[in-house]
């Protein structure tokens, strides 16, 4: 090789290192703007009420029970909600956007790296939270409800699952107020369909969810409407799956787009 012509080949970074750094970043972000400090504040408040339903002899299985659904049609939507402006929206509204952008990375990565660093912290903070709820509402019956505390750990993982996405999916879509936009749309779409009697129920991600904990309760008839639908938990399990892979694809093909937030960097 000629003198002064030598070539040194340019590596690029893989696509799994790069969800990596940017689910890295992301964590750090939420850190400094006090995110998780919130959120294990909202999280306390489940604990605290089992330990007085206990003090009250309102406590056990009925009382756990009782608060699982809130849990997974809720609590756990608001809390990604509130993680959705970390999503992509803070890219965009702190014009970093565009350097991003400019580096030789996918631009899937973006938003699959902010799913990533949001659901591991959620899944521990909500399971963390889902535990001491069952410890402190059981008391000295702690033994009783195992498979109860199971099934509502799952239900619990697989809404951070979903609602991750959807907050991710959100943070893409808007960037002014993407924790309004989101709230409206579980509320609007998610919790109104599932209170409705008959078969619009199937379209209730938290009725899917409220089935893998154990709790779903069809009602056969009621004032002559349709049934309610009989859900098996694979089922329940599949639907959530499946529409939370929609969400994320949404998410990354709207970020592939040529256009997409560079002028307004």
């Amino acid at each position: 090789m000629a003198a002064g012509k030598q070539t040194t080949a340019t590596r690029l970074p893989s696509a799994g290192s790069v969800v990596a750094l940017i689910a890295a970043l992301s964590l750090k972000r939420a850190r400094r703007a006090n995110l998780y400090k919130v959120l294990i504040g909202v999280l306390c408040v489940p604990p605290l009420a089992g330990l007085l339903a206990l003090l009250s002899d309102r406590g056990g299985l009925v009382f756990f029970d009782i608060v699982v659904p809130v849990y997974v049609r809720y609590l756990v939507p608001t809390l990604m909600a509130l993680q959705a402006a970390n999503s992509v929206a803070d890219e965009v509204q702190g014009k970093t956007l565009g350097y991003l952008f400019a580096r030789p990375i996918a631009r899937w990565a973006l938003p699959a790296g902010k799913y990533v660093g949001m659901l591991g912290v959620s899944i521990v903070l909500c399971a963390a939270s889902v535990v001491l709820v069952y410890l402190a509402c059981m008391g000295s019956q702690v033994g009783g409800g195992f498979g109860a505390l199971g099934r509502s750990l799952a239900a619990i993982t697989l809404a951070c699952v979903h609602f991750g996405a959807v907050a991710v999916a959100f943070g893409a879509f808007v960037v002014t107020y993407p924790f309004v936009a989101m709230l409206l749309y579980v509320l609007l779409v998610d919790v109104a369909l599932g209170l409705i009697p008959g078969g619009l129920k199937v379209v209730s991600m938290g009725i899917h969810l409220v089935n893998v904990a154990g709790l779903y309760q069809p009602v056969t008839q009621k004032l002559g409407w349709s049934a309610d639908p009989q859900l098996g938990v694979g089922l329940s399990v599949g639907i959530v799956l499946g529409v939370t892979l929609a969400w994320l694809v949404i998410a990354m093909a709207f970020t592939q787009s040529h256009e997409y937030r560079v002028s307004d960097q």
